[in-house]
């Protein structure tokens, strides 16, 4: 049974989206639910995986699926590649891990994961006149190779103090090289947005771009649910 994410049992019949190659279904224990393609096996997902097509269609089809389980209820979002042998190994895993992901499902309630991603400007052109000789020339050249390194440097500086204000102003945050994760309410993006132009005007020599909301998947691991 392949599994697309975790969620609270629903208290009525969701309108699920198509799987992989065929239907959705909620598996439920106690309050926990599964939200899984019970038509795909272990061997079936594996040799999807020895298909580049197949492989790709199945990749893209979970970030769909996830996204619109997102979008409708509060989700733990596995991976792609999460299969279990049968429905009573899944409803096991539900068992052992009740309560584990029952207390993720309740921090992540109407939060969601939004990345901001650090694209670095290129340094201001700068060219040696083709007269310059000699010592002047070395000059000029040694003038340029300083002015890189500053540009370089305050790069570099324009970061530490853009992560730095990011740690302040949000307690959940997950730093990657030229992309900051931030967990927080969905209703708070307009605010959030704002913020993130704030940012821009203190990083003049870097480009932020700020995302849609997405299931936390950089804030599984956090929370002890080892996905």
């Amino acid at each position: 049974m392949y599994v697309y994410a975790f969620i609270q049992t629903p208290s009525q019949d969701m309108e699920l989206p198509q799987g992989i190659v065929g239907k959705l279904e909620v598996v439920s224990w106690e309050g926990l639910a599964a939200v899984v393609e019970a038509e795909i096996s272990p061997a079936k997902i594996e040799a999807i995986a020895k298909d580049d097509e197949l492989l790709k269609h199945a990749y893209i089809t979970h970030g769909l699926v996830t996204y619109q389980l997102f979008q409708i209820v509060t989700i733990l979002p596995l991976k792609f590649y999460h299969c279990f042998a049968d429905l009573a190994s899944l409803k096991s895993h539900l068992q052992s891990h009740h309560q584990t992901y029952l207390q993720s499902l309740k921090r992540f309630e109407n939060r969601g994961e939004y990345l901001i991603k650090l694209t670095p400007q290129d340094p201001p052109s700068a060219s040696i006149s083709t007269e310059a000789k000699g010592r002047d020339y070395f000059l000029a050249k040694k003038q340029v190779i300083q002015q890189q390194q500053d540009f370089k440097q305050q790069q570099a500086d324009e970061q530490n103090l853009l992560i730095q204000q990011v740690e302040q102003a949000y307690p959940d945050v997950v730093i990657r090289e030229n992309q900051i994760c931030i967990l927080t309410h969905r209703q708070s993006k307009f605010e959030l947005q704002q913020t993130v132009e704030n940012w821009q005007n203190i990083c003049p020599t870097w480009e932020l771009e700020l995302s849609e909301a997405i299931p936390p998947y950089d804030f599984l691991s956090l929370e002890g649910t080892g996905f």
